[in-house]
């Protein structure tokens, strides 16, 4: 599964460091990360050069879930 840093400020985080300290990975539903992307992505100038860099994306987020697929797969 893949993995974003992303710095958590709320309660549930701190419940989790409480108990795991930061032996433990945030892990965020691809729709909402690509919405923060694509807030960020706004900020771009070059609108061109932003629709790229979300394709971009897009196909490494595709080509995660494609390895992650396949081996999990064997499991069904």
């Amino acid at each position: 599964m893949f993995t974003v840093p992303y710095v958590w400020n709320n309660p549930i985080k701190n419940g989790f460091k409480n108990v795991f300290g930061n032996s433990f990975n945030h892990v965020m539903c691809w729709a909402h990360a690509k919405r923060k992307i694509e807030n960020r992505l706004y900020q771009v100038n070059h609108k061109d050069k932003a629709k790229e860099l979300l394709r971009d994306i897009e196909l490494l987020q595709l080509s995660i879930l494609q390895i992650y697929l396949n081996s999990e797969l064997h499991y069904l």
